[in-house]
């Protein structure tokens, strides 16, 4: 059994660690290509781009939102040229999306995001701490996935 006050230690600094990114992120929104875009756009931008391609639908399930808020989502990347829509020639009923230029290259940017917050957390590791802390989210992000 695990402590109540080990594990409060623990959500303390995951929000710490967890915040830092979301306002790094919300920094590189505002600057670059992003900054007409707001912070679900750019989630819903990620969804895409790890996908390639994929359905309203599919987008939604991933999002873990409703198929309606997700298509309402992808009217306005649409409108700000974003996303693309694709009817399917073999069936007219599939409609898919994807990312247009503009929308890789914010893709691209979030990502380098990413990256540069990744990196400036792991500076501070050396290549033994590293690794351990890359088997320890491997775990973490293995339990995280089967729910």
């Amino acid at each position: 059994m695990i402590p109540i006050d080990k594990i409060d230690k623990y959500n303390a600094l995951l929000a710490v660690v967890y915040s830092n990114l979301m306002l790094r992120e919300i920094d590189g929104i505002k600057n670059g290509s992003m900054k007409d875009l707001t912070f679900h756009e750019i989630h819903t931008i990620e969804i895409i781009g790890n996908m390639e391609e994929g359905t309203v639908s599919q987008i939604a399930e991933q999002a873990k939102v409703a198929q309606s808020t997700m298509s309402t989502m992808i009217d306005k990347l649409v409108k700000k040229g974003i996303v693309k829509r694709t009817r399917s020639k073999s069936d007219r009923r599939v409609v898919s999306t994807k990312l247009t230029d503009k929308g890789k290259l914010a893709y691209r940017e979030h990502e380098n995001v990413h990256r540069e917050v990744t990196k400036n957390w792991l500076h501070v590791l050396n290549e033994q701490e590293q690794k351990f802390l890359l088997d320890i989210m491997e775990k973490i992000a293995a339990v995280a996935l089967q729910k």
